[in-house]
C-alpha cells in the first residue's frame, strides 16, 4: 500500500501530557523561527499549523525558557510565557563554497539571485488582497522592467511548478532541502545581487535576516523588503553600506538599476556585509548563546500546575 506522509507531529501530540506532568522535571527550551499566529493560507504549512494551535500554546506556556530568531517573534510569543531570549540565526561560512565556475549563460550581464520555494513567488510578482486588487510584487516588476540588462535566477523550484517559475527567470534550479547542497547550490549560482522581497504582512515582519546573510556569504550585494514602521527583517541592514532596504516600486526599480549598472557598488556593498556577516553571525559565536541559554534555562526550571509556573528547588 502506498504511504501517506503527515506533515503533523502527532507523537508529540499524543506525548506532551507526559512533559507538563509534576513527575517531569527537566529544562525545557521551546524554540521557533516564525510567528506561527499569523501564518497565512497561501503557506503550504498553513492547514498543519492551524490544527497544531492549541499545542504550540502549551508547549510555549510549559517552557523554562522561549528561544526565538527576531524581536517581533519574541513579541507575537509574549503573552505565553514572560521567559523569553531572542538568539539571532547563525552561519557555518566554511559552506558557501563551490568548484563550479561562473555559467556561461547570460554572459556578462549581472546575476539576480532570488532563492526560496516556489510559493515565495506571491513576494517576488505579487498577490490578490481580500478585495480581489493585485498587490506587491514591486520586486519582479522592477527586474521585469530592467529584464534585457540582467540576468535573472531561481533557486527553489518545487516538482511540477516550473511553469510558474519559467515566465519571470532566465535559469532556475530545484528547491534543495540539505543546507550544506543548499550552501553550494546558492554559491554555484555566482549571484551579483541577490533580492529579498516580502508581501509585508505580520507573518512576513517576523522573519530573520537570513537571506541578507545568506547573500552576503556568496558576495551578492543585497536589496530587501523594507516595513513602514517597527522592527522587521532586515532593520539590521546599514542601509546604503552592507545592503539596500527598499519600499513601493519605485525604490525597487531604483535599487536593481543602481546595483545591475554599478559594479563598484555592487562590490561595496557586497564586501561590507560579508565582513560584517563574518564578525557578528559566525555560528561558533552564537553557540555561546545558546550554551548560555541552556544554563538560564536549567537553573531556573519548573513545571506548571493549573497554569501558573512553580520554581522547583534544585
Amino acid at each position: 500500500h502506498p504511504h501517506k506522509m503527515e506533515m503533523r507531529d502527532s507523537i508529540t501530540e499524543w506525548m506532551w501530557p507526559a512533559f507538563e506532568s509534576e513527575m517531569f522535571n527537566k529544562a525545557m527550551v521551546y524554540e521557533t523561527d516564525d510567528n506561527h499566529f499569523q501564518i497565512r493560507k497561501w503557506n503550504g504549512y498553513w492547514p498543519d499549523v492551524q490544527a497544531e494551535i492549541p499545542l504550540i500554546e502549551r508547549m510555549a506556556r510549559r517552557a523554562d525558557l522561549v528561544t526565538v530568531s527576531t524581536n517581533p517573534i519574541r513579541d507575537a510569543y509574549s503573552h505565553l510565557n514572560s521567559n523569553l531570549r531572542v538568539i539571532r540565526n547563525a552561519i557555518d561560512p566554511s559552506i558557501y563554497t563551490t568548484s563550479r565556475t561562473r555559467p556561461e549563460l547570460g554572459g556578462d550581464k549581472p546575476r539576480v539571485v532570488y532563492y526560496g520555494s516556489t510559493a515565495r513567488m506571491r513576494d517576488y510578482g505579487g498577490f490578490p488582497d481580500e478585495r480581489g486588487k493585485w498587490e506587491g510584487g514591486y520586486a519582479g516588476k522592477g527586474i521585469q522592467d530592467l529584464r534585457k540588462e540582467l540576468w535573472n535566477v531561481f533557486i527553489g523550484v518545487n516538482p511540477g511548478t516550473e511553469h510558474v517559475i519559467a515566465p519571470f527567470f532566465d535559469e532556475a534550479y530545484p528547491y534543495v532541502e540539505n543546507i550544506r547542497q543548499f550552501a553550494e547550490t546558492l554559491a554555484a549560482s555566482h549571484g551579483d545581487i541577490g533580492i529579498a522581497p516580502l508581501g509585508g504582512d505580520e507573518f512576513d515582519r517576523c522573519k530573520s535576516e537570513l537571506h541578507w546573510l545568506e547573500y552576503a556569504m556568496v558576495g551578492a550585494a543585497f536589496i530587501g523588503e523594507g516595513f513602514k514602521y517597527g522592527d522587521a527583517p532586515y532593520s539590521m541592514v546599514n542601509h546604503g553600506v552592507d545592503g539596500l532596504v527598499v519600499r513601493g516600486r519605485q525604490q525597487w526599480f531604483d535599487a536593481v538599476k543602481s546595483l545591475v549598472r554599478s559594479k563598484d557598488l555592487r562590490e561595496q556593498l557586497a564586501g561590507a556585509a560579508k565582513e560584517r556577516v563574518l564578525k557578528e553571525y559566525d555560528y561558533k559565536d552564537r553557540a555561546k548563546e545558546w550554551a548560555d541559554a541552556f544554563k538560564w534555562a536549567v537553573e531556573h526550571k519548573g513545571i506548571w500546575k493549573n497554569g501558573r509556573r512553580d520554581t522547583l528547588n534544585t
